[in-house]
């Protein structure tokens, strides 16, 4: 597996422009900032290239840890802890995937983490993000994940814009990113 990263990386780059989910003009971030530049992610997360492309990346970076389960914030995460939960089960090491919602809803179990979580209190979980910007919503499902008793062994992001949140979580967690940009929205691995 280690051997196809060069080809995945350079696959998931040309995915990004032909999927047209690298987008240009004048966009108001998560963050509230403004850009010239916007990674719609579900472009390529839900194109079925993309999917598994991205899937087999995200998953060789959250392997490098021994987590027992991954997950992120939704909506953007949704896809990605999927497509690594497929990844993972197809290599023979199956990570089951959680998503955090913006909202716990007022019926049915009322959780503020969906999915799979691993039994064991403490148990070491990744955290898969699309975009970093200044990491403010990745930050609410790290937080929802920690009182939920588990600890954050790796931050995943398939792009870290390089506006403070990549180097922020990387102060606190053992982060890496699939992609990074410059200030005019050039993507590079």
């Amino acid at each position: 597996m280690a051997e196809d990263i060069p080809r995945l990386l350079e696959r998931a780059r040309e995915l990004v422009y032909s999927t047209g989910a690298l987008l240009t003009g004048d966009f108001i971030l998560a963050s509230g900032k403004r850009s010239q530049y916007y990674l719609d992610s579900k472009l390529l997360s839900l194109s079925p290239e993309g999917s598994e492309v991205v899937g087999e990346l995200l998953f060789s970076l959250v392997a490098e840890e021994e987590v027992e389960a991954g997950g992120g914030m939704a909506h953007a995460a949704i896809p990605l802890v999927t497509m690594v939960s497929n990844v993972s089960y197809r290599r023979g090491k199956p990570l089951p995937s959680f998503y955090v919602p913006k909202d716990v809803k007022e019926h049915g179990t009322k959780k503020k983490i969906e999915g799979c979580l691993p039994k064991n209190p403490g148990a070491a979980v990744a955290v898969i993000d699309d975009v970093i910007t200044t990491g403010g919503s990745v930050r609410v499902a790290l937080s929802a994940v920690e009182q939920a008793g588990f600890k954050v062994a790796k931050v995943v992001a398939l792009l870290d814009r390089h506006e403070g949140g990549g180097e922020s979580l990387g102060k606190e967690y053992d982060f890496v990113s699939v992609f990074a940009t410059d200030e005019q929205g050039n993507l590079y691995i």
